[in-house]
């Protein structure tokens, strides 16, 4: 139990920067809040990308190859560092 709950707090935490990057690409980067909460996100980068995406898609039985294969690649471009390719998804 105590496995799981790690496992799906670090997908949350993992999960919360794309959204927070929508955020700011829907705002044409004028959203206030979302540029601190990214400035935060991406300060604690290494922390948020602490997760192993393999065990979530097989403890929740994630059979969606697409989303899958998005998570995926966002997941390695944040880890290069690569913040201006997430707009072309």
């Amino acid at each position: 139990m105590q496995r799981d709950y790690f496992l799906a707090q670090s997908f949350a935490n993992f999960a919360y920067g794309p959204v927070i990057r929508y955020n700011l690409i829907l705002s044409q980067g004028q959203n206030e809040r979302a540029q601190t909460e990214w400035e935060e996100y991406n300060n604690n980068l290494a922390e948020n990308l602490d997760v192993d995406l393999e065990a979530v898609f097989r403890k929740f039985r994630l059979s969606n190859s697409p989303l899958e294969e998005f998570l995926t690649a966002v997941h390695q471009h944040l880890a290069l560092e690569n913040i201006k390719s997430l707009t072309s998804f």
